[in-house]
């Protein structure tokens, strides 16, 4: 489990990220995004508090937690789900707009954790810019590997 201070997430680190799993979950909340736009981007950003973070922040979970971690309160006899508590979450994707590819996500949540009886706050940030998108010239894995 955490200790006091950072968790480090070195167990999520290489799980890739794929933009269309992420527009799914999204879906089903199209009257909670907002849409923008700027010269070169498309921009989809979601805010959410109350009932609709929580119903959003599940379907997140479920999707990008490291199963290591869901472990980990099952073994204590408790579903890291019904712990959770999310006050804020806001989610925003940016997309190339002449290749559609994502270029950036920003997601920050505010939330608790209840387990055996104390309280535990996080408060996590997640920024990540893509480049280089299939500009990587071949990679060959010599025989000998």
């Amino acid at each position: 489990m955490v200790e006091d201070g950072w968790f480090n997430a070195e167990m999520m680190a290489n799980q890739q990220q794929d933009p269309t799993d992420q527009l799914k979950i999204l879906e089903q909340f199209t009257k909670d995004l907002k849409f923008t736009q700027t010269d070169d981007a498309f921009i989809l950003e979601l805010t959410a508090d109350g009932d609709k973070v929580k119903e959003i922040s599940s379907e997140l979970m479920k999707e990008y937690m490291p199963q290591e971690l869901m472990e980990q309160f099952n073994e204590i006899g408790q579903d890291m789900l019904d712990a959770l508590t999310v006050k804020t979450l806001t989610y925003e994707m940016e997309f190339d707009k002449k290749t559609f590819d994502l270029k950036d996500l920003d997601m920050a949540m505010d939330m608790s954790f209840e387990i055996d009886g104390e309280t535990l706050d996080i408060n996590q940030e997640v920024k990540a810019t893509y480049q280089s998108i299939n500009s990587i010239d071949k990679i060959e894995i010599p025989q000998d590997v």
